[in-house]
């Protein structure tokens, strides 16, 4: 098949040979230059030859051009390969790291960045790694350098943004955040972090901004519901920064504002009964307490109330809140503990053992209750009594003598806060005893 193929195109070629001189029978002369004219050259062997050098040419040129695309073939297979064993190390890295062998992936990573410079991939994971370990300064070189190769990743923005945290630069990381956000204007982690940056610089205001795009963001029922505590925990702070710049009618009317969306919101009727007393007006304060408690009965406010009526010389207000709270709560006996402590306060010691007797009576036994009881009894000349509750009280003595309790994270305090300390909700910490 392959010679019958060639025979015809040969006979073709044969055939177009003789046409062109058969139609060119005449000579033609060439002049080029520096050489002497070529004369009497058949018309036909002219244009044989100008095809055949074009033949030629254009092969030359598809031979440069294959050859090129063989080179460009063989550094891309090269390119290739190199890249699937940076990839397979790029792996194995990972795999240490998951594993806890840090140290190892440290030294992987560094022989990838070796032999490519400008991978991302190990300069993040170099990043993460002394994150792991703490090393903030060499996160944020290594984060920074992934960064500078692919610059608007959000995920290594937010990455940075925490190392700048971390390492205590909250002006680099906000702004880092600030750009994030900039870039995508529904980064829900992206405004939280920059919130709580604003929060810890003392910017209220800011995180409140920060904050409202957070609410806005959040889809999770649950999630948003606790998003908006925070957003009225910083209305609260607005507030009392107003206050502090000695503008209180806005601060009230920003802690009213808080309460009309919120009625159990302790921390506003904290702040605004201090204001209120700042300003003089004790009763005005005692009467948002009492307010407050009717809301949400809460120890907090009734501790607070406990507060502005001795400070008004009126203890008896106290007293009667304590009563009040006892006859709506039976149950509820930690008004009862507050009533005997404040009787025992106001040297009115038979009615604080009268509270404490009603105490154990409810089968309530802690440090605290023979504690008191034993000073009663000793101010009331009662020492042998007053020496076996403080046995009592050395018995029990590991045992906390009385709480604030965070019913979101759990965490303990020893005194009340408006958000707290360890999981930053507002609005969250109670008195346990």
């Amino acid at each position: 098949m392959k010679f019958t193929l060639f025979v015809i195109l040969l006979v073709i070629v044969v055939i177009f040979c003789v046409s062109l001189v058969f139609l060119n029978p005449g000579v033609t002369t060439i002049v080029l230059p520096f050489v002497d004219p070529f004369r009497d050259i058949p018309q036909a062997a002219v244009i044989l030859y100008s095809m055949l050098v074009g033949t030629a040419a254009a092969m030359a040129a598809i031979f440069i051009k294959e050859i090129q695309r063989t080179v460009v073939t063989w550094g891309n297979e090269r390119k290739a390969k190199k890249h699937g064993q940076l990839e397979e190390r790029y792996a194995h890295g990972l795999d240490l790291v998951a594993g806890g062998r840090l140290e190892e992936a440290t030294a992987c990573f560094e022989e990838i960045l070796k032999k490519e410079p400008q991978h991302p991939g190990a300069t993040t994971a170099l990043g993460d790694v002394h994150y792991s370990c703490k090393k903030w300064d060499k996160a944020i070189e290594y984060h920074s350098q992934a960064r500078s190769i692919t610059p608007a990743n959000i995920r290594l923005m937010l990455k940075l943004g925490r190392d700048y945290a971390e390492a205590d630069r909250r002006t680099d990381a906000i702004e880092i955040l600030s750009q994030l956000t900039q870039i995508d204007g529904d980064n829900l982690t992206g405004f939280v972090e920059l919130g709580k940056l604003y929060l810890k610089q003392g910017k209220p205001e800011q995180a409140y901004n920060a904050q409202c795009k957070v609410v806005n963001l959040t889809k999770d029922p649950n999630r948003k519901e606790k998003e908006q505590q925070i957003l009225l925990g910083l209305k609260c702070e607005l507030a009392g920064e107003q206050s502090a710049q000695g503008d209180d009618q806005n601060a009230i009317r920003t802690l009213k504002d808080v309460l009309h969306k919120d009625k159990r919101f302790v921390p506003a009727y904290i702040k605004l009964a201090e204001i209120y007393q700042k300003g003089g007006a004790l009763d005005e304060a005692i009467s948002t307490v009492e307010r407050g408690y009717r809301s949400t009965p809460c120890m907090v406010l009734l501790q607070r109330l406990e507060e502005l009526a001795l400070a008004e010389e009126q203890p008896q207000e106290a007293i009667s809140a304590y009563r009040q709270a006892i006859g709506r709560a039976p149950d509820d006996l930690a008004p009862a503990l507050a009533l005997a402590l404040l009787y025992f306060k106001l040297e009115m010691l038979d009615e604080a053992e009268k509270e404490c007797r009603y105490l154990l009576s409810h089968g309530k036994d802690f440090p605290l209750l023979h504690q008191l009881l034993a000073e009663i009894y000793f101010r009331s000349g009662r020492f042998e009594e007053s020496c076996g509750r403080y046995k009592h009280v050395l018995q029990k003595q590991r045992e906390r003598l009385f709480r604030y309790v965070c019913n979101n994270c759990g965490a303990e305090k020893a005194s009340w806060e408006a958000r707290c300390t360890s999981c930053g909700q507002w609005n969250s910490l109670v008195w346990q005893i």
